[in-house]
């Protein structure tokens, strides 16, 4: 396969370079991992964490170099999303996220994990009052959430929820419409670099159907390169930034915005068959959910039964949902709906 583009988050480890741990694929194996990105990685460490699971033959297939998928060229966030989504999908999220930090901890992992502070903001006193109310439900079914929320206003901190209020002013100010890729992934990189993206609209057909991430979409590259030098608080000038590298990756999209994981029964008609357990389309979000929900992914593989897997209902691979999606417009359109 074509090689991604080069990335600014460097290149593998060497000992990963070309790795294969034997020089003939297995004639035969217990387990079969399909590319190594976050989610076959993940998958790989589960099947180890059970004394019995240490015997399994695994396999793990990569198509260029191990861990070099999307898992190496997203924009480097794993910030759990709280307030658009159900009780249960924020719980994962965060226990994703705080599981996934006590594994990099425990093992002393070499990567660029800091914990950070993120501020939301919000430009309409009906918005934040919806996010407000989302909150408060989401505190009924898990109140440690709230060790993680601070409240912060010019004239103090930690309010309660009750006293808090927010100006409309900003209201009068502009009528337009953020879409998602307006909300672009901005991050400032320890070494002093800035790290921007999205523009997705921008691409044809919105990059649906993309499979190819040796190549850089230019209409996207020139959008992100023209949105930065924009941004008053950087003292440029409006002169175009130096861009020291250009990296894209593959999104799997839903279109019903949620991950799809289990079994691909036959009666599904998914070309599955027997055994064959799936976890795709996390639609950009793939870093605070794919972490456990691979562990669903491994238990539902050794035999646990549905039950005993903690995974959000909504990601449950059913018959239901497939008949349904069939039903919903193309992922192109809902997307535009939604404002991209």
């Amino acid at each position: 396969m074509p090689p991604f583009t080069p990335g600014k988050h460097g290149q593998p480890p060497k000992v990963l370079i070309s790795h294969r741990s034997t020089e003939a694929l297995p004639a035969e194996a217990d387990v079969v991992i399909i590319r190594s990105g976050i989610t076959g990685a993940s998958a790989a460490h589960w099947l180890y964490q059970d004394e019995s699971d240490k015997e399994l033959k695994v396999v793990m297939l990569e198509a260029r170099e191990a861990c070099w998928g999307a898992t190496g060229r997203n924009g480097g966030h794993c910030q759990p999303r709280i307030y658009d989504r159900s009780a249960e999908l924020s719980s994962l999220e965060m226990r994703n996220y705080l599981t996934l930090q006590d594994l990099i901890n425990k093992h002393d992992i070499a990567c660029d994990w800091v914990d950070l502070s993120v501020v939301h903001g919000y430009m309409s006193q009906s918005l934040f009052e919806e996010v407000l109310s989302e909150y408060k439900s989401h505190l009924q079914s898990d109140p440690s959430i709230s060790e993680l929320i601070m409240v912060v206003t010019p004239s103090s901190t930690n309010l309660s929820l009750s006293d808090l209020r927010v100006s409309n002013s900003q209201e009068k100010r502009s009528s337009r419409r953020l879409s998602r890729s307006t909300a672009l992934h901005f991050l400032r990189h320890r070494r002093g670099e800035l790290i921007f993206g999205g523009g997705r609209a921008y691409t044809a057909n919105a990059s649906l159907g993309v499979s190819d991430g040796s190549s850089i979409d230019l209409l996207a590259a020139a959008y992100i390169r023209r949105e930065i030098s924009k941004e008053p608080d950087l003292h440029n000038g409006g002169e175009v930034f130096k861009v020291n590298y250009k990296w894209s990756g593959i999104i799997g999209f839903s279109k019903d915005d949620r991950p799809w994981v289990g079994e691909l029964t036959e009666d599904l008609g998914l070309s599955g068959g027997e055994r064959f357990v799936d976890l795709c389309c996390v639609y950009g979000h793939g870093m605070p959910n794919a972490f456990l929900d691979t562990k669903a992914v491994v238990e539902l593989m050794i035999g646990r039964k549905d039950e005993e897997v903690d995974l959000p209902s909504v990601h449950w691979i059913t018959k239901e949902r497939v008949e349904g999606m069939r039903g919903i417009e193309s992922v192109f359109i809902v997307d535009y709906k939604a404002g991209m």
